[in-house]
């Protein structure tokens, strides 16, 4: 018979006890596992303004230099 893991929650962990329906919580049926809380990577201003466009950051160049001039003309510079 295989070893089947048992679950609960680990120490250190941050779990969503409940939350709206279809959110990974413990109150909506989920696993600990599935209900551990990850925080979101937040973020950079250019990130922002690329989204702001319909873009994403990597459709600029890897410098950033037309990222730049962009902000310099947003900025009426």
């Amino acid at each position: 018979m295989p070893n089947k893991k048992i679950d609960k929650p680990e120490p250190g962990k941050v779990y969503s006890l409940t939350g709206a329906p279809g959110t990974n919580c413990i109150a909506n049926g989920n696993t600990w596992a599935d209900s551990e809380f990850k925080e979101k990577k937040k973020k950079s201003e250019n990130e922002k303004l690329a989204n702001s466009f319909g873009l994403e950051l990597s459709d600029f160049s890897e410098d950033g230099a037309d990222l730049d001039e962009l902000k310099e003309i947003m900025e009426g510079n």
